[in-house]
């Protein structure tokens, strides 16, 4: 067995690329590269099919590839499939580069001919260099830990990189011990792509000052990658620990080094970039209150979570709901959860129940119609039991009301009084006595 058979038959035990005899499909430009994946697997005895991307963009010689795999397919007995694509046109209509064009026609493809095929996973050709180009190209325009551990072997459990631990002149000699050609790409040696120029310049430069650079890189991006599970496996712990419904304890957060960073990585999925997250962390040193905004969400300095809310669950366009007490019963649905009231005499009720769900009104007091809406800057109650008033506003601070729950409230009003607030506070206003007759009772049935 040759070296590099040797290497990528480790490699795919090694990362569990693939079992035995399993069946693959082969992504082949009729490069070196990929013309050396399709003959280690097949000489691997797996289950070889070739999917070939024609995507005219260098004219007879895009078709001279083509003709060049049709043909290598047909020697070695390798089914094979095809697709033409309009790569300029497809990159005009979406506004792409032509190669990030190219790149989603060809994994679109691959997706579809896997669920055509029954076929699971998709090996493609990038090796050792491919790999130090990538980690080179992330440092060049600035990355974090991701980056600077380049590709995976396996990426969404179906992308397969078995010539990872490969490099291109190992390929190069596979080639020539197997006798096999491999067409040349004329755009390779172009230097308007930047993979080129780190391929032919910067490469180069540091093999210069370290003869063993690729091996060097590449064995740090594999060593990265251990490094990755462990920091992945720990923020996983911290945000269990630190994760609410509403958003994210402070105190324990605070108790964490390198908050910046914990930071960014729990917010990241919601919109905010680093520099957000360094004002954030700044915030929580300071008296609470302080809103922060990404695409999607607002953030809240609280007093003991940092609160995210998204925007649109602040536009709830949910007008004011009048209901007609003439009618006797009805059922009113609000963001939180609905409500149901209905009139009865004083005699079946044998007992009031003291609970914010339930609203107790003498119906002799009460005008023909009520009011669900929003909740109003300035708006004040009269709990039950009180002899003053109190802010709505307060009552959420002083119950912890998240800002997503206080934006969905909806208040029960009688002109300018507050009534309810459903499921928190009941007003003093409109009290059963012992001249009420008949009542009207609201329950509150939260979601």
């Amino acid at each position: 067995m040759s070296e590099l058979l040797k290497t990528v038959s480790d490699t795919i035990k090694r990362e569990q690329l693939l079992s035995v005899r399993e069946k693959v499909i082969v992504a082949i430009s009729g490069g070196a590269d990929s013309v050396a994946l399709l003959m280690a697997l097949f000489s691997l005895d797996f289950q070889v099919v070739a999917a070939h991307c024609n995507f005219h963009l260098r004219g007879d010689e895009s078709d001279g590839d083509e003709e060049y795999v049709r043909q290598l397919c047909k020697t070695l007995g390798i089914e094979i499939y095809v697709k033409d694509f309009d790569t300029y046109a497809y990159a005009g209509e979406h506004s792409l580069s032509v190669e990030m064009a190219a790149r989603e026609l060809r994994y679109t493809w691959f997706d579809e001919l896997c669920d055509d095929l029954g076929i699971g996973k998709i090996a493609v050709a990038h090796h050792n260099n491919d790999q130090v180009e990538t980690v080179l190209l992330n440092l060049s325009m600035g990355t974090g830990i991701r980056g600077v551990r380049g590709m995976r072997y396996m990426r969404d459990g179906k992308i397969i990189r078995p010539l990872l631990d490969v490099s291109r002149e190992e390929i190069e000699c596979f080639l020539q011990e197997q006798n096999l050609s491999y067409r040349e790409d004329s755009t390779n040696k172009e230097f308007v792509y930047k993979r080129n120029a780190l391929r032919h310049k910067v490469i180069p430069a540091f093999t210069a000052l370290n003869p063993a650079f690729v091996e060097t890189v590449a064995r740090t991006a594999r060593n990265l990658a251990g490094v990755e599970e462990l920091y992945n496996y720990t923020l996983r712990k911290i945000k269990c620990e630190v994760q609410t419904d509403s958003g994210f304890l402070i105190q324990p957060l605070k108790a964490y080094p390198a908050l910046d960073t914990i930071l960014y990585e729990l917010l990241r999925e919601y919109g905010f970039n680093r520099l957000q997250c360094a004002d954030i962390r700044a915030s929580l040193d300071n008296p609470p209150g302080a809103v922060f905004f990404s695409a999607t969400h607002r953030l809240i300095r609280g007093r003991e979570t940092l609160e995210l809310i998204r925007l649109d669950d602040l536009r709830c366009d949910m007008p004011p709901v009048s209901i007609d007490l003439l009618s006797g019963s009805g059922r009113v649905e609000l963001p939180l959860g609905d409500v149901f009231w209905k009139k009865l005499r004083r005699d079946e009720l044998s007992s009031f129940e003291r609970n914010p769900n339930l609203l107790y009104l003498d119906a002799r007091l009460l005008p023909d119609r009520l009011l669900f809406r929003k909740v109003h800057p300035g708006d004040r109650i009269k709990p039950f039991g009180m002899k003053g008033t109190k802010k709505v506003s307060r009552i959420f601070i002083d119950n912890h009301i998240s800002h997503r729950e206080r934006q969905s409230t909806f208040l029960l009003t009688c002109d300018d009084f507050v009534l309810w607030v459903p499921g928190r506070v009941v007003s003093d206003r409109f009290r059963i006595d012992e001249n009420t007759r008949n009542i009207f009772v609201f329950t509150f049935i939260p979601r």
